[in-house]
This record gives structure tokens, C-alpha cells and sequence, in this order.
């Protein structure tokens, strides 16, 4: 118990310092803000785009089976609709009480993970995540979350504490005023994942970087029950352990969404290029082959076999 009060102690304090910068930087650079907002939300109006879901959600029918336990971490919760229709039918499709849980919450990683755009976003929730086809790292594993445990298999969130902003956190001075950097840190203190249990053992899974965007990083693309904290720098702090996203997280973080909404699309602008450049690489390489390349240069995957 006393390890668990000090990982949230830990959480509590890192979540107070990121909200301090935020409100410290809306004080210090008011006109940055606003010429950033801006010009960002200038150039997303511009080329506004409507986006395209690569997939359809199936019609739901009455006699679908669903997961109606309310035990902890199978339960639906508050940004987890796992009893919702569209989940119910999502999950039909992707083989719930039709395969083995294993099978089934790989299917489920690998939908989440090749086809939800990794974007900024306020938190949506698993739902209207599942119908816009986008989401940040919140929303995508909201979503692993909810389909596994839509199909009964208990799934948790796992979330990357940072004390300071990752290691590549800085690139975004190429796109955002570097005074601002501090402010929108709060983002970089927690990158969400997800864990589900199966045979006794919790799993990680790492859905909220498209094999693409890992593509252009250069970076493996995980797999299903991967670790992924060293990719990129993003090595914790801490870790905690949930079974929702509190309101400490969700508020502060869809309050800065709403006040930078344009430097943020431009952000996300940058994020779309890269998305293409990275699936340019996966086509001319082949993405078993991408993997594999990238498993040399990095020590911390399973290597594949030649």
C-alpha cells in the first residue's frame, strides 16, 4: 500500500508542476500565444482536410455478446464505454467469445494500432475515438482498453511519469515558440499505454504510435506485450497503475487543448507529414523488413530472427 500512496504522491506532484507551467507560461507570453493560435489556426483552415477513417463500424445486433461483469478493470468507467453499441459490434468483429482472449486482444492491438491517427486532441474517450479514427495517447488506449474489456479480457491503463520533458520532446521548437515548450510539457509528463491480463501476467501495449510515425523516427515498431519505454527517450520516472483516467488529468489537459487549439493543429500538421514520409519508408522498405532494422540499431526489443 505504501509503494501505491508514493507512486501517486509522485503522480500528484508531477501533475501540479506541469499545470503551474502552463498557467506561468498563458501569464508570461500572452502575444506569443495568441500569434502562435493564430497562425496555426489560419494555416489548419487553409488546408482543412476532412479525415477518413480507414475502416467501417459494424451494425450492431441485439444477440452480440458483451462483457456485463463489474468487476475492477472489466467494467465499463467513465471514457471507457465498453457496453456502448458501436464497441459492442467493433468487438464482435474482431472475434470476442469467438477466439482465445490472446487472440482476441491481439486482434484488438493491431486495429487500434495500424488504424486510430495519432493526433493532439482534448481526451474523448473510447467511444467517439472509435468513431473519428483519431485520438492522442489517452484516447487510443482508452480504446485498446474498452474493446478488451468489451470481449472480457482485463485491460488497465499504464502511464509514463516524467519529471522533465523526454529526451525529443524538443523538436517541437521547429513548430511552436520555444517559450512555450515549458508550458506544453504538460502533455510530454505522461505517455499512456496500456496493459491487459492474460494467464495470470500483465502485458504491455504500446498503441498510440502508428507504425508510420515510428517509421520516421527511425524507432521499432512494438509488438503485442512489448515494452516500449525506451523508444525515443521516453524512459519514466515513474509508472502508475489505472483503471480510468482521473479528472486531474483529463481537465488540465483538454483546458490547454481549448487555449492552444491553433499551435496545436500546427503541430499536428507536422505530425500528418511525418505520418506520410513514415509510410513512404514502411512501402519501399516492407515493414517486416523496417522492423528489423530498426531491432539492430536497438537493444531493448527481442530481436527478430535473420
Amino acid at each position: 500500500m505504501d509503494g501505491v500512496n508514493s507512486k501517486m504522491t509522485s503522480f500528484l506532484l508531477i501533475l501540479g508542476r506541469r499545470i503551474f507551467s502552463m498557467i506561468l507560461m498563458f501569464l508570461r507570453h500572452p502575444i506569443i500565444i495568441y500569434k502562435t493560435n493564430k497562425r496555426g489556426k489560419i494555416k489548419h483552415q487553409t488546408g482543412k482536410k476532412t479525415y477518413s477513417r480507414p475502416y467501417e463500424i459494424p451494425e450492431y445486433k441485439e444477440d452480440m455478446k458483451y462483457c456485463t461483469s463489474k468487476e475492477k478493470y472489466l467494467r465499463p468507467v467513465r471514457l471507457c464505454e465498453s457496453t456502448a453499441p458501436e464497441i459492442i459490434a467493433m468487438a464482435n468483429k474482431l472475434g470476442a467469445f469467438k477466439v482465445s482472449d490472446r487472440e482476441y486482444a491481439e486482434n484488438v492491438f493491431h486495429f487500434v494500432k495500424n488504424n486510430i491517427r495519432s493526433k493532439n486532441a482534448p481526451v474523448f474517450g473510447a467511444l467517439k475515438t472509435l468513431k473519428k479514427g483519431y485520438g492522442s495517447c489517452f484516447d487510443s488506449s482508452s480504446l485498446f482498453i474498452t474493446l478488451c474489456r468489451c470481449g472480457g479480457v482485463k485491460a488497465r491503463y499504464k502511464i509514463y511519469l516524467h519529471k522533465e520533458p523526454p529526451e525529443g520532446f524538443q523538436t517541437l521548437s521547429d513548430v511552436c515558440n520555444e517559450e512555450l515548450l515549458g508550458g506544453l510539457a504538460i502533455v510530454a509528463a505522461f505517455y499512456t499505454v496500456a496493459e491487459v491480463e492474460l494467464d495470470g501476467k500483465w502485458l504491455e501495449c504500446e498503441v498510440s504510435s502508428n507504425p508510420e510515425l515510428d517509421a520516421y523516427w527511425n524507432v521499432p515498431i512494438a509488438h503485442f506485450g512489448e515494452n516500449c519505454g525506451k523508444v525515443g527517450g521516453w524512459i519514466p520516472d515513474d509508472v502508475v497503475y489505472l483503471e480510468r483516467l482521473p479528472y486531474r488529468i483529463t481537465i488540465p489537459t483538454n483546458i490547454m487543448f481549448k487555449l492552444l487549439r491553433g499551435t496545436l493543429e500546427e503541430i499536428n500538421n507536422v505530425t500528418d507529414k511525418e505520418w506520410l514520409e513514415g509510410k513512404k519508408k514502411l512501402e519501399e522498405t516492407g515493414r517486416e523488413e523496417y522492423d528489423r532494422r530498426a531491432r539492430r540499431r536497438y537493444g531493448f526489443l527481442p530481436s527478430l530472427e535473420d
